[in-house]
């Protein structure tokens, strides 16, 4: 009985390898195009690093389709377009890796990148507020992206509202954030000054009380409150200044 179980054990065993034989000929396959395609991810990761955009091309493909991590396939992919300057493909692969576990922050950045390459300030702003608005840790670039978008637009109050954002996540220390926000009220008063000159002064009034001694805000103020002949607080306004932060403008 013993022998005869033995016998039956040996021949169950090669009958049953016989069969496991086209699957494992597949797992074998299916290794050794997964070990391809994560070699083409390295390769390509490193070839778009190095600047050989042709070389990075030739391996996405392999990348794609047989590499462990898609995600990273897709950055590849996504590297690749910008380096082409192709931003409608890079968008594509963004918005597919932003889709992805664990990357929906790295897509969203680059989402924001191409849309602002391709002049889309609209989609870019969108991109980075909903990072901004994200849970947990982000980095500062989504605050960082707004706030140099806004600057360039001209849009100063959303510069301002983002600058708030930004200091109580702590991504800018409160002092610069203090300097830059009197910035934007000045640069906000320069655009009105002609159209609405009383607006201009309050806003310059704020510049300087958010950053005491600002000169450039200093220095307007007290030129429009002597085009309306008020010598005393055009005075007032750059003697404090003045003992603030000395600036060879107001001693002009």
């Amino acid at each position: 009985l013993a022998v005869l179980g033995a016998a039956i054990a040996v021949i169950w065993s090669m009958v049953t390898g016989v069969f496991r034989i086209p699957t494992r000929i597949k797992s074998m396959r299916q290794r050794s195009r997964t070990r391809k395609g994560n070699e083409a991810l390295a390769n390509g990761l490193l070839a778009i690093e190095g600047g050989d955009i042709k070389g990075a091309k030739r391996l996405i493909s392999k990348a794609l389709s047989d590499a462990e991590d898609e995600r990273l396939a897709l950055l590849l992919d996504a590297l690749t377009a910008e380096q082409e300057a192709d931003w409608t493909r890079a968008e594509r692969a963004y918005a597919e890796l932003a889709r992805k576990p664990g990357a929906h922050l790295a897509g969203l950045k680059g989402l924001t990148g191409a849309a602002v390459k391709r002049g889309d300030y609209t989609m870019a702003i969108d991109r980075a507020r909903e990072a901004l608005e994200m849970k947990g840790e982000t980095g500062d670039w989504p605050f960082k992206s707004l706030f140099e978008i806004y600057t360039a637009r001209g849009s100063w109050k959303d510069a301002r509202d983002v600058l708030a954002v930004g200091e109580q996540k702590r991504h800018i220390a409160a002092d610069v954030a203090r300097r830059r926000r009197a910035v934007l009220f000045a640069a906000e008063a320069t655009d009105v000054m002609s159209t609405d000159p009383e607006g201009a002064e309050q806003l310059l009034s704020d510049a300087l009380k958010t950053e005491a001694g600002f000169p450039p805000a200093a220095y307007h103020l007290s030129r429009l409150q002597l085009s309306r002949d008020a010598i005393k607080p055009a005075i007032t306004s750059l003697e404090t200044a003045w003992k603030a932060r000395p600036h060879p403008a107001l001693a002009l």
